[in-house]
């Protein structure tokens, strides 16, 4: 799903800064959940082997394993390392450790939309619906703060 553009030039409706932020916040939460059990269980590192039941099968006991050792034995396992991104006192986002190793960093690229392309209206409308379950029933207290204080969202927040 793409953000709405229009960022830069101040064009962007509450709504659809709500949005993007949103959408950033899910791709960072994914990026360094990834990160993290990369960073644990390298056999995620490399293109894998195998049939796609098979790597499927794969990610899902890595999956199980990160979780299984986050509730044994989360300090050790995640605190000791600081390899999640995490907020400090001030709400200020430290990056997690994992994002210094530079094997994990270069397997992230950053979207850029192409040129001249265009999305189907489906998308658009599913984008939409987001647009106003997020300013709605979806909301949390926070977005309209986070929004509302910068007027527009950080570069790093899409």
């Amino acid at each position: 799903m793409k953000p709405y553009p229009g960022r830069s030039t101040g064009s962007l409706t509450k709504e659809e800064l709500i949005f993007n932020y949103r959408l950033s916040r899910a791709r960072r939460t994914i990026e360094n959940a990834f990160g993290i059990v990369t960073n644990k269980l390298r056999i995620f590192r490399k293109p894998m082997i195998g049939s796609p039941q098979n790597v499927e099968n794969y990610i899902k006991a890595g999956v199980v394993l990160h979780n299984m050792l986050i509730r044994e034995d989360s300090r050790f396992y995640l605190d000791n390392q600081k390899l999640p991104d995490h907020f400090d006192v001030n709400g200020v986002l430290i990056e997690g450790a994992w994002r210094t190793d530079n094997t994990m960093t270069s397997m992230f690229r950053d979207l850029r939309p192409g040129k001249g392309m265009n999305y189907p209206t489906v998308a658009k409308n599913i984008r939409d619906q987001f647009t106003k379950y997020f300013s709605n029933e979806g909301a949390v207290p926070w977005q309209r703060v986070i929004v509302e204080d910068t007027g527009r969202l950080s570069e790093e927040e899409g």
